[in-house]
């Protein structure tokens, strides 16, 4: 029995519950039984995945809470779970962290050595200090801090989504697994014909940008294209059509309403967002290579590339190890509008035998790398392995 916990949502958390999902089912395919403690408030969610059990540990503040009280309340995080663990009836063979960082780790190292249990760490990102509030002083940049350079290396056992946190933590004496994001491959439909040649060319963009995601520079692509979309267009899920009027680029103009080459749907279910990727043509990325760009890895490339959409997107992370230009995908070569200029002509240019290539070869990438069950084996040897502190 393994026993997954961390201040997440779930299973409807976004790509950090598809994360701790993916990882669970390669568990189960292993043989292990995993129950989940997630830091949500109570919820009537039941799971209905055999060899899979949810509890709600009430660990998170509400969205309204206030900056401060969120930081203070952090330094109770993981006093619900340790107690919800000392309960069980039955010690897990491993707990894997997700998140929680400093004030989990301080709590579950020592329960974790007490009972002889191994601690993994599932580590999914490095953030900039600019990303986090208060920058590089502020409480919550120390706190990922300490956590990411000393309880994670305490640990000793890491489970790294990106090449980046996987050579830092082999550097710091850990044993590591490097899992990317993965998902059930097997059961998720590809779409691997392509859209007739009378419209245009269909870009997706699916989740919130925040920070991280330069949606500015594709829109501002698109705008030095074809701004009224005749020939190419780009839908996105997620923000508000209010939301995306902030961007730079639309500023700039001094708009009111979204111009014809974007089409912004708002929230939709993960559900539907899966199907605005898969009736595109091509999804779109770019990041800066900056830190928390090489050590993440983004969870829309594998969704994309398994409903057989090409990726368009700049390397960050170890991308470059599953999109080839050409063939998954359209490489810019850096993260600028015009590199993105450059590769959304190129993708205008595309023929539709070109195009129906890239789709099953985006499928048979998926496939091949980012299916749970093609690592489970690996995973499993790395549990039965694990350094006990």
């Amino acid at each position: 029995m393994i026993a997954y916990v961390g201040p997440f949502q779930f299973p409807d958390g976004g790509a950090g519950a598809r994360r701790v999902l993916g990882i669970s089912m390669s568990l189960i395919n292993a043989g292990y039984k995993v129950i989940i403690g997630s830091g949500q408030r109570s919820t009537n969610k039941k799971m209905e995945i055999p060899g899979m059990s949810l509890t709600s540990l009430d660990e998170l503040p509400d969205k309204q809470t206030p900056l401060i009280k969120k930081a203070i309340r952090q330094l109770t995080w993981g006093g619900n779970t340790v107690a919800w663990l000392e309960g069980l009836s039955y010690r897990p063979d491993a707990i894997i962290l997700a998140g929680g960082y400093s004030p989990y780790s301080k709590k579950l190292l020592p329960f974790c050595h007490h009972y002889k249990i191994p601690l993994i760490v599932d580590v999914v990102e490095w953030f900039q200090p600019a990303h986090l509030p208060g920058g590089f002083l502020g409480p919550f940049h120390l706190n990922i801090e300490l956590a990411m350079r000393w309880y994670h290396v305490r640990a000793r056992n890491i489970i790294p989504i990106s090449r980046c946190l996987e050579d830092y933590y082999c550097r710091r004496g850990c044993r590591t697994i490097r899992i990317p994001p993965t998902l059930d491959v097997q059961t998720t439909f590809a779409r691997l014909d392509v859209n007739s040649g009378a419209g245009p060319l269909i870009l997706a963009y699916t989740g919130l940008p925040g920070k991280k995601d330069l949606l500015n520079n594709v829109v501002e692509a698109l705008l030095q294209i074809d701004p009224e979309g005749h020939h190419v267009r780009l839908v996105v899920a997620g923000p508000r059509p209010e939301e995306l009027l902030r961007l730079a680029a639309l500023k700039r103009l001094k708009a009111t309403v979204l111009p014809g080459c974007v089409n912004a749907l708002g929230y939709v279910t993960h559900e539907r967002a899966l199907n605005v990727v898969r009736e595109a043509d091509f999804t779109v990325l770019l990041r800066p290579p900056l830190r928390y760009a090489q050590a993440g890895f983004p969870t829309k490339v594998p969704e994309s590339l398994a409903v057989g959409t090409p990726v368009i997107c700049n390397i960050t992370s170890d991308l470059g190890d599953y999109i080839k230009d050409g063939r998954e995908g359209l490489i810019c070569r850096n993260e600028s509008v015009a590199a993105c200029v450059e590769a959304i002509e190129r993708a205008l240019r595309l023929k539709p035998d070109q195009k129906e290539s890239m789709r099953q070869a985006a499928r048979s990438q998926a496939e091949r790398s980012f299916d749970f069950r093609n690592y489970s084996e690996a995973l499993d040897r790395f549990i039965q392995e694990a350094y006990l502190k």
